[in-house]
């Protein structure tokens, strides 16, 4: 069976792809991006998005800054974007921002608010919504305990195969009377009819919003085209006039002097374009030169490192490092010939037997020297 969340899940994909091509190829990159870990190219694709509404990028946004995925994590910041994307009905991100005002991250606790987001959650089939709403309701924490209530969000939870939820429902059941089964029951069905009902109208409002959207694309073209033929016209009859004007106005030597100097202009602009390039372009490979030589510099060190530990501590932690992205780079010339460089990266560091890889920020300042054949380090 589809939980509700699946089906909006569902419906927002399949919109996307109709009537916002380039738009879901981006957060389709955003999104592709954060799984990998590439957390300052998520940031890049998905920022944009999540400032002009975007739910699902306002809920990895809120994800990065809950857990200080290519920024500092930021409990308040998190719990901002989870709040723009539960306000919209995205389901996960009302889970997550219930959790917040539960755990009190972000946010003073408040376990109202908390059964608020995560009732909003659950009601769309979002599973640890449901079980976070038994819990809730079992032991009385910003609801009154109900055991019946407790009983149904755990109920649903385990028709979706969560098996914690299965143990805490049929723990309830040995403590309900038969009168509370049978509301239980009662409920459970009324629950079901709801579910497929909304199912339907939310295939209907899917169907009805595609229609519109394509409705839509169809007079955006239509106005784009009748735009266009208006400008043509206007350019056109601008043209002639400016004909007309210049025949009255001037004669051929005129035109022949103002000619030339628009061409010694154009001249003089082009060659200054070219040499603002050609400035550009090098100070874009000095940047790329000077990481390359930081990354291999930085890898050497580490292989030295670990080969220490290697011969001095056989058997034991091995340390490996790695520099994941550079984040910043700029340089500074110096008087003596020198210039100093400031760089700011982002490193991962593991070790044998200590859990998790360490990601973190470093920035630091080396000097180096232009030999003929590139940038070398210089000791100091």
């Amino acid at each position: 069976m589809k939980s509700g969340n699946g089906w909006a899940r569902a419906g927002i994909a399949l919109l996307m792809l109709l009537v916002a091509g380039p738009l879901h190829a981006t957060l389709a990159e955003g999104i592709q991006a954060y799984e990998r870990g590439q957390f300052a190219n998520a940031l890049q694709f998905l920022l944009p998005l999540a400032n002009e509404g975007d739910a699902v990028a306002q809920h990895h946004l809120g994800l990065m800054y809950e857990e200080g995925k290519g920024v500092r994590a930021d409990p308040v910041q998190a719990r901002q974007w989870f709040e723009r994307a539960a306000q919209v009905g995205y389901a996960e991100a009302q889970f997550r921002l219930g959790r917040l005002y539960a755990d009190g991250k972000g946010v003073n606790g408040d376990g109202v608010q908390a059964a608020r987001w995560y009732l909003l959650a659950a009601g769309q089939g979002h599973l640890d919504a449901q079980y976070s709403l038994g819990t809730m309701f079992k032991l009385g924490r910003g609801v009154p305990a109900d055991p019946v209530q407790a009983y149904l969000w755990f109920d649903r939870a385990a028709e979706q195969g969560l098996g914690n939820a299965r143990m805490q429902r049929d723990f309830l059941r040995e403590q309900l009377s038969p009168a509370q089964l049978e509301e239980a029951g009662a409920v459970l069905g009324d629950v079901e009819r709801a579910r497929v009902d909304a199912e339907r109208a939310a295939e209907q409002e899917r169907q009805r919003r595609v229609q519109e959207a394509a409705e839509r694309q169809a007079a955006q073209q239509a106005r784009e085209e009748a735009a266009r033929r208006a400008r043509e016209d206007a350019l056109r009859r601008a043209a002639e006039e400016t004909a007309r004007q210049e025949a009255a106005l001037r004669n051929r030597q005129q035109d022949q002097a103002r000619a030339e100097q628009e061409r010694q202009a154009r001249e003089a602009a082009a060659e200054q374009a070219r040499a603002a390039a050609m400035k550009s372009q090098a100070a874009n490979s000095a940047r790329e030169q000077l990481q390359v030589l930081f990354v291999e510099s930085f890898t050497r060190d580490a292989e030295q490192a670990a080969e220490r530990l290697r011969n001095f501590h056989t058997g034991e932690i091995i340390v490996a490092s790695q520099v994941l992205s550079v984040d910043e780079l700029n340089i500074t010339e110096m008087n003596d010939g020198t210039s100093l460089v400031y760089i700011r990266y982002v490193m991962q560091r593991l070790q044998r037997g200590e859990g998790d890889p360490e990601i973190k920020e470093v920035s630091k300042w080396f000097k180096v020297r232009r030999g003929d054949d590139g940038f070398e380090m210089v000791d100091e």
